[in-house]
């Protein structure tokens, strides 16, 4: 006698995924140099002082920019001249 099973067969696929993906900004430091990550990628460093950069963000990947804004201070992150984050 053969067993059968009562429980349900389902071969559910959803037809389609769904892929949420957070963009993650930071602040890191290596002891030296700040910098800011960018879901994981530094694009820009904190300018040193007694330089022309010094107080600004210099960006290290084309297309980034990164500044100071307003009153409280905000961090903006700027790709491609669009605003893609700000912090704080």
């Amino acid at each position: 006698m053969a067993r059968t099973s009562n429980a349900p067969s389902c071969q559910c696929q959803m037809p389609f995924e769904i892929i949420v993906r957070m963009s993650e900004a930071s602040i890191e430091t290596d002891g030296i140099d700040a910098f800011v990550v960018y879901n994981g990628v530094r694009v820009a460093k904190r300018g040193q002082p007694n330089t022309p950069q010094a107080g600004t963000w210099v960006s290290l990947k084309p297309g980034y920019r990164v500044f100071d804004k307003g009153y409280p201070l905000k961090l903006v992150i700027e790709r491609d001249g669009k605003i893609i984050k700000t912090i704080w």
